[in-house]
């Protein structure tokens, strides 16, 4: 991509159903600095390793709540591993319409984010 993601000041970000690649995604999510809310539902591409890549090389620091409705290719376990680095400051986060979901993920989840709203 030729936008110069780093010198943004974004804060807010909806990418919902806009069916970006793969390459896309990670370019956008690791290079964007200071997003605080993040809607990226309905993301067919939005797979684990996309979010790993967020968690891993993008700036999540200051991200504060993050919907991923219906992105049904993410697995527990990479939700599970996103929960745990932020559960002290996320204060929404959205899974609906992620049928295997189970209720052993949210027993498991639901006591971490001690900060949701």
């Amino acid at each position: 991509m030729a936008v110069d993601w780093e010198k943004t000041i974004l804060e807010e970000l909806d990418i919902t159903a806009t069916e970006l690649s793969t390459e896309c995604l990670i370019d956008l999510l690791t290079r964007v600095p200071a997003l605080r809310y993040l809607s990226a539902g309905q993301q067919d591409r939005l797979d684990d390793l996309v979010l790993r890549e967020y968690m891993e090389r993008g700036s999540i620091k200051n991200l504060i709540a993050l919907d991923l409705d219906r992105n049904a290719n993410l697995s527990e376990d990479i939700l599970s591993q996103f929960v745990r680095i932020k559960e002290n400051t996320l204060q929404g986060l959205q899974l609906s319409g992620i049928p295997h979901l189970t209720e052993q993920f949210w027993n498991r989840v639901m006591p971490l984010l001690k900060n949701l709203k």
